[in-house]
């Protein structure tokens, strides 16, 4: 029973120890996103081209996204860029649309944001929690 007992602490604390090194890690990787997106910048862009109406949800499996339509937008230096960027369906051509563009005018994901780190941080520590909780509670306490 003691040896049990030892065991299970022994567990709990490298669930503990496991749980905050994939928070640190987690907490860092996003930081460094966090950096790396600090030029990225949000433009509002012209559809130039509309986009299907009729694009369909598959029965099964995940919605692919609406092939890209082109789009205008002007950089930050007020240098004029065209090029092709994914809108909802539907939309007519001359809508307006948000893009996200770094200091070349160069189209990239939306930037990574502090909340987004810390939501990614605590779902990786919770699950690590979770996963390592799991599997202490289908140990057995024998003698």
């Amino acid at each position: 029973m003691i040896l049990g007992l030892v065991a299970l602490a022994v567990g709990a604390s490298l669930t503990v120890g496991a749980a905050y090194a994939v928070g640190t890690l987690t907490y860092q990787a996003g930081l460094r996103r966090e950096r790396a997106d600090a030029g990225v910048r949000s433009t509002t862009s012209v559809l130039l081209a509309g986009t299907r109406s009729d694009h369909r949800v598959p029965l099964r499996g995940a919605d692919p996204p609406p092939p890209p339509v082109p789009a205008r937008w002007v950089d930050e230096h007020g240098g004029a860029h065209i090029g092709l960027v994914h809108a909802p369906a539907g939309q007519p051509a001359g809508s307006l649309l948000t893009v996200w563009v770094d200091t070349h005018g160069s189209i990239r994901d939306q930037p990574q944001t502090r909340s987004d780190t810390l939501i990614r941080t605590t779902l990786a520590t919770l699950a690590t929690l979770i996963c390592g909780g799991l599997i202490l509670g289908s140990v057995k306490l024998t003698v």
